[in-house]
């Protein structure tokens, strides 16, 4: 869910006071050589870049001096570099500069301590995990084995090292949805997998906690449907097969299979369309249905088309309006498509008001990890006049010396009414708008959720499927390099709350009213029976 704070107002600065020193261990042997240093200014130069006649790059980058220039700025080809091994012995080097820029600019690392966790401990076996395969090399999935442990944790699909991993579910965790056979006595406290692993849940966070859901057995119509619990969990807790609730074991029933493709297929159906685009259909005399795939610069003309072309379209007079986002994997932000059944500032106030508060951290190494977040792409290679003058900007702010001092953190807030999101729904709110049927599912993430978090606020709104993939509790991304080993490294610098009960969002998504976990009940035929059972209600 990537929203902008610039509707939250400044509350609070917090200065933040480490025991330790600032300093970064053994940064002398991090040297650039001059013919590195002169090939960089020459490739920014050649850009049109405006470098005010210095050096871009430091000869010691990693220098402690407390007046540092561009501090761990490194040549920007570094960046884009994705290595499958690293050895032991530079990796282990690297946790200094590792555990000292995590704290300079994570946005998690007080979240994490608050709920528990030991950012020392953590360090130190990594350490000694690294220091018993001395010498040897080793696959990235190996040597970067405790992020995972961290993420197990404290999911954050924004943090991480970029190399490609064999195992991305092990470091990058989409929430799954799964039915519970009977009915929980008390909260759960333990998840069970498949091989006879448990986890341990922490049942004060909502997030973690059964809830209510509809589901269908043989057919999508809403009137027949039954009561049933549900849970949601990162998925890169593996195939959980029970869950200990109120001390007595409950078994679960999830589908694995990946219906990724199966969802698509029937958006499409339903779009009568071959290949995905915005569109409006009129399904029946009474139901209406709107496709929103990604949110990318590859759908903004056709966006844009429906925005302007919807009272067209439509007649306003829809007993039910399906709103469509599977498969969405979100982008920029689109809605005025849905002007046609809710005023323009109704949908803006409600964007505006997603989120309640945003801690953002900030330190002097702001500038160089916002440089390196742009390295990662390659942009420089062909950038655009978009990429021009955010490099300039970047550049600009890198010119001035910095002083290596503790972060802080600045807590934006919104008013009394910012956190929207609602857990129920209502299908009498206005009985002059149609009822809002979203249909979504687990690769519904970024942007797509701000989408869902709107529509669960809206009149008549009653969201369909599974739990969306749960991205952006953690966000505004930086990058900054692992210079021994060769790793760049890309971290959240910014904190999102998004409930005011304070549960957690990464990697557990938004939860749907009626579940939709089949291949019969992502199909496009259960879909429309369901639209129909609904707009029955309207008569």
């Amino acid at each position: 869910m990537l929203v902008g704070i610039s509707s939250l107002k400044l509350t609070l600065v917090i200065a933040i006071t480490f025991i330790s020193t600032l300093a970064v261990a053994n940064p002398s042997d991090i040297k650039l050589t001059s013919e590195q240093i002169q090939a960089e200014n020459e490739m920014l130069l050649k850009l049109g870049l405006d470098l005010r006649g210095q050096k871009f790059l430091s000869e010691r980058p990693y220098s402690v001096d407390p007046l540092a220039l561009r501090p761990q700025v490194m040549p920007a080809k570094f960046y884009t570099n994705r290595p499958r091994e690293v050895n032991a012995d530079a990796l282990a080097k690297d946790l200094e500069i590792l555990e000292h820029n995590l704290r300079m600019q994570y946005s998690g690392w007080e979240v994490a301590e608050a709920r528990g966790w030991s950012w020392k401990n953590w360090f130190n076996k990594w350490r000694s995990q690294l220091n018993a395969q001395k010498g040897k090399t080793l696959p990235v999935d190996e040597a970067f084995a405790p992020i995972a442990e961290l993420k197990a944790f404290q999911p954050d699909n924004h943090t991480t090292p970029l190399v490609p991993f064999k195992d991305r579910f092990r470091f990058f965790g989409r929430g799954t949805t799964a039915l519970l056979t009977r009915a929980p006595k008390g909260p759960v406290t333990q998840l069970i997998s498949d091989k006879g692993e448990t986890f341990a849940v922490n049942s004060k966070d909502v997030a973690t906690q059964p809830r209510e859901v509809l589901v269908g057995a043989e057919s999508g119509d809403f009137d027949r449907m039954e009561k049933r619990f549900a849970i949601i969990y990162p998925r890169n807790r593996g195939h959980i097969a029970a869950v200990v609730a109120g001390g007595e074991k409950i078994s679960l029933v999830a589908d694995y299979d990946d219906k990724a493709e199966l969802r698509l297929k029937a958006a499409l159906e339903l779009a009568q369309l071959k290949e995905d685009a915005p569109v409006y259909r009129r399904l029946t005399s009474e139901i209406g249905y709107v496709r929103m795939p990604t949110m990318s610069a590859q759908f903004a003309q056709g966006y844009a088309d429906l925005a302007r072309d919807i009272f067209k379209l439509s007649d306003g007079k829809e007993k039910v309006v399906i709103l469509d986002v599977r498969h969405n994997g979100g982008g920029a932000f689109y809605g005025n498509h849905l002007a046609r059944w809710y005023k323009p500032d109704e949908l803006g106030g409600l964007f505006s008001r997603l989120i309640f508060r945003s801690t953002v951290k900030v330190s002097y190494l702001t500038p160089s990890i916002g440089w390196g977040g742009q390295m990662d792409a390659g942009i420089f290679e062909n950038p655009s006049p978009e990429n021009l003058k955010a490099m300039q900007s970047l550049i600009d702010d890198l010119m001035e010396p910095v002083v290596a001092e503790e972060p802080v953190l600045e807590v934006y807030e919104g008013d009394a009414t910012a956190g929207i999101w609602k857990d129920g729904f209502d299908l009498s709110q206005d009985v002059s708008r149609p009822i809002l049927l979203v249909v979504t599912d687990d690769r519904c993430g970024s942007n797509c959720e701000s989408v869902v978090g709107i529509a669960s606020a809206l009149p008549n709104a009653i969201i369909a499927g599974v739990s969306t993939v749960g991205v952006g509790e953690f966000g505004s991304v930086g990058t900054f390099l692992l210079p021994h080993s060769g790793v760049p490294f890309q971290v959240s610098t910014n904190h999102l709350e998004i409930f005011r009960d304070g549960r957690s969002f990464e990697s557990y998504g938004l939860p749907p009213h009626i579940l939709l976990n089949t291949a019969k009940s992502n199909s496009s035929a259960y879909i429309l029976e369901l639209a129909e059972s609904l707009a029955r209600r309207r008569k």
